[in-house]
């Protein structure tokens, strides 16, 4: 005999209300008072960092996106994120769901720059195998490579199989004094579509007879935050997978990039992981030339610009892919594109005196520039951050200078 499912039991406003106040303080910033530094995922990147301050949660529903534009650092900076996780304890796990092709030598060689900025711990101790260290990294890193929406929607079922075989409880936002009442909505309806789409089982009852609200377990009972193993997730790329789908279903593919999403949500929600997903940029071409009259009289060309993308750089008209579903289903949308360095290269870069040609932007020099697009917080939008990547893959902050 089947159970009956009931609807998902309410929640009082105000009991969502002062959970957003122990998670925020009244400037809107997050409260990181005794929050361990490792709760958040930083790229090592000063400037980086400050735009996305204070960094990329783990368990709270934590869904980021990087919409690289090319040659723009967008890959090193990935890196930068995943090397960052590795190091931030020896039991973080990373999973990368690839469709692109995992560069893994330039990962490799990555890793063992960042090793050799460490500094040694014992002077004592005989040279360091930087080699030997990269490759227990990499341990700790899983590589599934998937070629269609099937094989992504089953190595995410075979991912979260992996997380609820683990008996970690899931990590939820820390707050110094947690509020009695629950501060969640429980969303059978997602739920269900989830279970449909990537036959992902949740660990919780959603059916039951006759549903009472269970305790808020005490403080004490909490495991300590050294103890939780967190992990990371990234999906590298979704134009890969979806834009075959938008060619033959523009809503089919939509709805399915939204159902990733929300499963992706309720995985980094139920367990200690955070989820970046990797995305590429396109640029609108300008309108043509308006044609002329019936009378022949002669009138000047007019091509309109092109309208503004999301970005605050009048110079960046580089627009997200499937950003109507991203803006929508994402924690945390970035822009990662170029600017050009100083005023000459701008106009190197964007002059429209006739004859440039094929020299228009020839000589010009560029910053990389990671740009908050998207916030479901409303707290770091349109802030910014210029970064430089080095010798060795290694992402670092711009030095200024210009040429």
């Amino acid at each position: 005999m089947d159970t009956i499912q009931l609807p998902a039991e309410p929640v009082l406003a105000s009991a969502l209300w002062q959970a957003h106040k122990n998670k925020r303080g009244s400037n809107g910033l997050l409260d990181e008072t005794d929050v361990p530094a490792e709760s958040y995922l930083k790229s090592g990147c000063k400037s980086v960092d400050s735009a996305i301050h204070p960094g990329l949660s783990y368990g709270t529903g934590s869904v980021t996106c990087l919409s690289n534009e090319v040659d723009a650092g967008g890959k090193e900076l990935l890196f930068s994120f995943l090397i960052s996780h590795l190091l931030s304890s020896p039991d973080s796990t990373a999973t990368v769901i690839d469709s692109v092709g995992l560069d893994l030598l330039a990962l490799f060689s990555t890793m063992k720059a960042h090793l050799s900025r460490q500094p040694h711990i014992d002077p004592n101790l005989p040279p360091r195998d930087l080699d030997q260290e990269a490759t227990a990294l990499l341990e700790r890193l899983s590589i599934m490579r998937v070629f269609s929406f099937e094989g992504l929607a089953e190595a995410l079922s075979e991912l979260k199989s992996t997380c609820d075989s683990h008996a970690s409880p899931p990590a939820n936002s820390p707050t110094p004094n947690p509020p009695p009442m629950k501060s969640t909505i429980p969303d059978s309806q997602a739920n269900e579509e989830d279970e449909d789409l990537f036959a992902l089982e949740d660990q919780e009852p959603t059916t039951t007879n006759h549903p009472s609200p269970s305790p808020q377990p005490s403080p004490q009972a909490q495991p300590p935050s050294s103890s939780i193993l967190r992990k990371l997730l990234i999906i590298d790329d979704l134009p890969t997978i979806f834009t075959p789908l938008q060619r033959q279903s523009y809503t089919q593919s939509s709805a399915l990039l939204a159902s990733l999403l929300k499963s992706t949500h309720h995985l980094a929600t139920t367990h200690p992981l955070s989820v970046l997903l990797m995305n590429s940029t396109y640029a609108p071409a300008p309108s043509r030339p308006s044609p002329r009259r019936p009378d022949n009289t002669a009138t000047a060309p007019e091509r309109k610009p092109p309208p503004r993308g999301p970005s605050i750089f009048a110079s960046c008209a580089a627009r997200p892919m499937f950003g109507h579903v991203l803006d929508q289903g994402t924690g945390l949308h970035c822009l990662v594109h170029r600017v050009p360095r100083t005023a000459g290269d701008a106009g190197r870069a964007y002059g429209e005196k006739e004859g440039e040609g094929r020299e228009r932007g020839r000589g010009a020099g560029w910053v990389n520039c990671l740009e908050v697009v998207g916030d479901r917080d409303g707290v770091r939008g349109q802030r910014f951050g210029f970064f430089e990547v080095g010798r060795g893959g290694l992402v670092g902050d711009w030095s200024g200078g210009g040429r």
